[in-house]
């Protein structure tokens, strides 16, 4: 008898452990759902997340990959919670709100729908095209609501063109055929927007055809602007600045090839109404006792007749 209740007692440790090796087996792992996710095998995917959750619902990534999983099964309703679970652990707020919005649109909710929208722009979402084109919005561009949303992604996609701040150098922007203060072309500049308005780049050709660029681009951090200039005979120029009295004033300091340093500093201000710009260069080789002028150039749009 006692070596029968031993054997049932093994039998019931080996079943136990069978039980619990098979429950290890049907857990999945995140990289054994998110497989499933990019197969795009969507059912199988959902239920391997519900497990995961089921194991542990702070895991905000699974929330999210189970909301899309429901959201490309056409299960709205059951996105929807998925989604908010997500948005409430911090997992990607721009896109999950975005996402939450068009499922809440799909589900006739539109009010819903348009306070997701809002909620997403304003912790950056900038998919302007996305926001155009998303056939899952239909419903909500009939609204005059929409363009003012069209309008926050336009801001977000390229925040530089919508900052003061960062339009004070606009008025060097265009073609222009450079002069010195006698008449004489010195050369040709070429100052375009990069970067979506955040960075002005300089494009410079001396009459003698000697090439120089800058990069220009205000600094928020310290509230100047920036100027870096490279030269094709290898000075470079770093320069600081602020917008004031209607012109561009830096200060920098000037390195040749050979290591020498001296100081700079510059004035980019436009002339009154006329459309000309003026640049002048200083430098100073005994820290900033004395300046010379080592450039003076009358900046006349391309194709404008430069005579008074």
């Amino acid at each position: 008898m006692t070596q029968a209740l031993h054997r049932m007692s093994k039998y019931g440790y080996w079943l136990a452990g069978l039980f619990a090796i098979s429950l290890a087996a049907q857990q999945p792992t995140m990289e054994q759902a998110n497989r499933f996710f990019q197969d795009q095998d969507y059912r199988e995917a959902a239920r391997a997340y519900r497990l995961i959750l089921a194991d542990d619902s702070t895991n905000g990534m699974a929330w999210l990959r189970l909301a899309g999983s429901y959201y490309h099964l056409q299960r709205y309703d059951n996105a929807i919670p998925a989604y908010e679970r997500a948005d409430a652990l911090g997992i990607y707020p721009p896109y999950v709100r975005y996402n939450l919005a068009c499922a809440l649109a799909l589900t006739g909710n539109q009010e819903a729908a348009f306070s997701w929208l809002e909620k997403a722009l304003d912790t950056g979402f900038a998919g302007l095209k996305q926001l155009e084109r998303d056939e899952d919005l239909a419903r909500l561009r009939r609204d005059d609501r929409f363009l003012t949303l069209l309008q926050r992604a336009e801001e977000n996609a390229h925040p530089c063109e919508y900052d003061e701040r960062y339009r004070q150098f606009d008025f060097w922007l265009g073609e222009w055929h450079v002069y010195n203060p006698s008449g004489t072309r010195v050369g040709t500049n070429r100052i375009e927007k990069t970067l979506g308005g955040c960075m002005l780049q300089e494009n410079w050709v001396s009459a003698g055809g000697i090439a120089g660029k800058s990069t220009n681009y205000f600094d928020p951090g310290t509230g100047k602007w920036v100027q870096i200039w490279v030269s094709q005979g290898g000075d470079n120029i770093y320069y600081e600045g602020i917008f004031k009295d209607g012109g561009m004033h830096f200060q920098g300091e000037r390195a040749d090839r050979e290591g020498k340093i001296k100081l700079s500093r510059m004035v980019i201000e436009p002339m009154g109404d006329s459309g000309k710009v003026r640049q002048v260069i200083e430098t100073s080789e005994d820290e900033g006792v004395t300046w010379a002028l080592g450039f003076e150039g009358i900046y006349i749009p391309a194709g404008q007749d430069p005579r008074p």
